[in-house]
């Protein structure tokens, strides 16, 4: 049963002094073309084809980029990659993987190398956890949704990607999702991923029920969801939360 979700995204360093810099926005194309493109010694600067595609929607000031990846592998690696290879499977042709696939750019270990990294060097572009990026105050990017929105992480557009999500386990009370990263609902932030609690429905001792149920009712409450926010996580939406917490009370 999933109890969370996070979400890494795009990030970019913090701009030089006595700059103006507006938010960027990435299509999903222009997105993989950051990753693969630069990454190919194809795209030294922001002023280039595919900031022409619409990623970019103001004169940005021509400068050297680079883009950062993880060293090491990574769940946060393998959700950007599904999304990259789901949203813009013609520019991107490295599938997903938990180790980074593409060639070039700078390798980081872990979300807090990436994010060291972003936050001394303008000009770079990397993806982190969304708790890295407010914890290092990160410039982060919008990002084209399937209904053609540029979306900006928040707490409320995460829940809509996971709302419209599929759920398709083994039993009823089995939630698995599967997520759409070309998700049409409006408003919503398309890169995300849920933390799952894997349990027995049944079978459980007697002594360790009690403890078991009373843990996983806190965190499907929406006292619990709520407490997720101060640790950089979305809250699941109350659509999702509900059928989570009957799960819980079902376990025996």
């Amino acid at each position: 049963m999933q109890v969370r979700s996070g979400d890494p995204h795009p990030d970019g360093g913090r701009p030089d002094r006595g700059r103006l810099q507006r938010q960027r926005r990435h299509q999903p194309a222009a997105q993989a073309g950051d990753h693969r493109e630069d990454l190919l010694g194809q795209g030294d600067h922001l002023e280039r084809p595919g900031d022409r595609r619409g990623q970019l929607r103001c004169q940005a000031p021509v400068h050297q980029i680079f883009t950062i990846h993880r060293s090491d592998s990574s769940g946060t690696t393998d959700n950007f990659t599904k999304y990259l290879n789901a949203a813009a499977a013609s520019d991107w042709t490295f599938g997903h993987d938990k180790t980074w696939k593409a060639p070039g750019g700078e390798g980081d270990k872990g979300s807090d190398g990436i994010s060291a990294a972003l936050a001394k060097n303008d000009g770079g572009i990397g993806y982190v956890e969304w708790s890295f990026a407010q914890a290092n105050s990160l410039n982060s990017a919008k990002i084209g949704n399937g209904a053609g929105e540029f979306q900006e992480l928040t707490a409320d557009a995460a829940g809509k990607t996971i709302a419209s999500a599929k759920a398709g386990g083994a039993s009823a009370d089995d939630q698995q999702l599967t997520i759409d990263y070309n998700t049409t609902a409006s408003g919503a932030y398309p890169i995300v991923l849920v933390t799952y609690e894997i349990v027995c429905e049944k079978g459980n001792s007697s002594t360790a029920l009690p403890l078991l149920k009373s843990f996983l009712t806190y965190t499907a409450s929406t006292t619990g969801q709520a407490s997720v926010t101060k640790l950089g996580y979305a809250p699941l939406p109350d659509s999702v939360r509900t059928k989570v917490a009957s799960t819980v009370s079902n376990l025996s």
